[in-house]
């Protein structure tokens, strides 16, 4: 069941608040928006719709993908803010793994951080298949952390892990 009720503007994008009962998946619609280097990618989910500070789990079970790990924020880091000051989604701890429910073929991420970005991809075994990627980045006194945009092909891949020893955010993922 979705409640939609409007609030005040406090700076937030929108004024509806959407709430999920009951634990279950919120069914949304396929939104397209452009993202600086996803343009022309596929479907890309919508981060924005989500409510900040919300555990991200299987609201995108819809597009066939579940989340673990992950929580939606408007980051408060200037240094991992974006462009389009949109919602991102952030480890709780370390690590945000991405089963995959369905075969997909292939998939973009932009990601942003200052130190290293391990991305892992494991088959329905739970064997690591290609790709594995580390993104080397090292801490700079800059005032943003360096975006890092990733396409994979996903033959065989059930489960994405990244994971980093620092905070990190992925603020999109396209199919």
């Amino acid at each position: 069941m979705l409640i939609n009720f409007a609030a005040p503007d406090h700076g937030f994008k929108s004024n509806q608040v959407n709430f999920r009962l009951s634990g279950q998946a919120v069914p949304r619609p396929p939104v397209a928006r452009n993202w600086r280097g996803l343009e022309g990618a596929g479907q890309i989910l919508p981060f924005h719709q989500l409510s900040p500070y919300e555990p991200v789990d299987t609201q995108f079970s819809a597009w066939g993908l579940e989340f673990e790990g992950a929580i939606a924020l408007y980051p408060s880091n200037p240094s991992f803010a974006t462009a389009f000051s949109d919602l991102v989604l952030m480890p709780v701890v370390s690590t945000i793994t991405i089963k995959l429910l369905k075969p997909l073929h292939s998939a973009s991420l932009q990601l942003r951080g200052h130190h290293e970005i391990r991305l892992k991809a494991l088959d329905a075994r739970g064997n690591p298949v290609p790709p594995t990627k580390t993104f080397h980045r090292r801490y700079t006194e800059a005032s943003k952390a360096p975006q890092e945009t990733i396409s994979l092909k996903l033959r065989r891949v059930r489960t994405l892990t990244l994971q980093s020893s620092s905070p990190f955010v992925l603020e999109a993922f396209s199919l």
